[in-house]
Parts: structure tokens; sequence; C-alpha cells
């Protein structure tokens, strides 16, 4: 499936990624306080308040996950926040977004951490950190407010998720695009839409 670049041309995801994503993501989600988060997010069984709160959870663990170096999936660095409002939730978002950051600037790249899909290094944890919080963004946007969709996902992020989490995916095409497609949300040109998929969160160099 791969196009006509290489996996050796791929630049890495860093912790400015992930800034960037929640960055854009609270930007797009901002404005939309005051839809009925109560709806169920794009194609998902989860309401849009419940997604977003899914992506802080995953913030928190991920940081804790390669901060101790954990190999095991019992624990949990944050059970959700039923009571906040989405306001406090929205306010979370980049804080929790720049721990995860700094625990991975501040870790080697030999430390590894467990996944459920797979043991994962620092920069794989910006990148899961990054694609949950850009793709949760576009299902919660296209739910509230699909007009602005293309707002959700910054086209540098996705250029960095594809190669990284997605090293089989076509890479001659939009990479907003791609990473919908990869990601089992969206068509892709003549490529229809997966109905399972995974990524790759060992290290891919």
């Amino acid at each position: 499936m791969r196009g006509s670049g290489t996996m050796s041309e791929r630049q890495p995801v860093t912790g400015d990624t992930l800034r960037q994503a929640a960055q854009t993501s609270a930007a797009v989600l901002g404005p939309l306080v005051d839809r009925n988060w109560r709806k169920r997010a794009f194609r998902m069984t989860w309401s849009c308040r419940f997604t977003l709160d899914h992506v802080l959870n995953c913030l928190a663990w991920y940081a804790h996950d390669i901060a101790g170096e954990v190999t095991g999936l019992d624990g949990a660095a944050r059970a959700g926040a039923p009571r906040g409002s989405i306001t406090d939730l929205l306010s979370s978002l980049c804080p929790l977004a720049e721990v995860l950051a700094l625990v991975c600037e501040g870790k080697p790249a030999s430390a590894r951490g467990l996944h459920s899909w797979g043991v994962a290094d620092p920069e794989g944890f910006l990148a899961m950190g990054s694609i949950e919080v850009s793709l949760h963004t576009w299902d919660i946007v296209m739910a509230l407010d699909p007009e602005r969709a293309n707002d959700a996902v910054a086209p540098e992020v996705a250029a960095l998720l594809v190669p990284r989490l997605f090293p089989d995916a076509p890479c001659d095409a939009d990479p907003v695009a791609t990473l919908l497609y990869a990601t089992g949300r969206a068509a892709l040109a003549d490529r229809p839409r997966l109905t399972q998929w995974q990524w790759h969160s060992a290290p891919v160099d």
C-alpha cells in the first residue's frame, strides 16, 4: 500500500507535535461548549463529552506509562472527571498534553512503556497522544459542527503521524485524508473505508 515515499524520509513526532494537536483541538472545540455534548460522537457509541474525557485520560495514562516505563496495564493515572463541565475538561487539554510532552522529552529514546497495542518508545507515546487528540476532536466536531471538521486536524500533525503510526499507509495523498482513512473514518480515493485498523506502537526506525 505504500506510495512513493519511504520510511527513511519521515520526520519524527515531537513534543511540539502534541502541543500543536492540543492547541488545534482547543481552538476548534472552544466555540462549541454550548452545543449538546450528550450527542454521540461520529460513528461512536460514546457521547461527545465522554469522548473528550477519554482524550484527557489517554494523555494522563500515556504520561504515567512512559514516565514509569510501565510493563502492565493494571494501573490508571486518571479515571475521568464525570462532574466536570465541558469548559473544565477543555481547560485541562493543553496542560495534560504539556505534561505528556515534557515527560517524553525527558526520557531517553531507549525507554519503553506498554500500550494495549504494543510496547512504545517516547516518540510512540507522543504520536499516540497526538492521534487521540486529533482524531477524537474530529469525531466530536463531526457530531456538533461538521462544517468545521476540516479544522479539527492540523495537516502538519497528520503528516507526522501517518508514517509513525501507520507505516504501511499510502503516502501519496493528503495527510489528513490518509489519517482518516487509516483509522477507519473515511474512504480514500478508490480505497473503501476500513472496518478494522490498528496503529503501530513500536518504534519504526
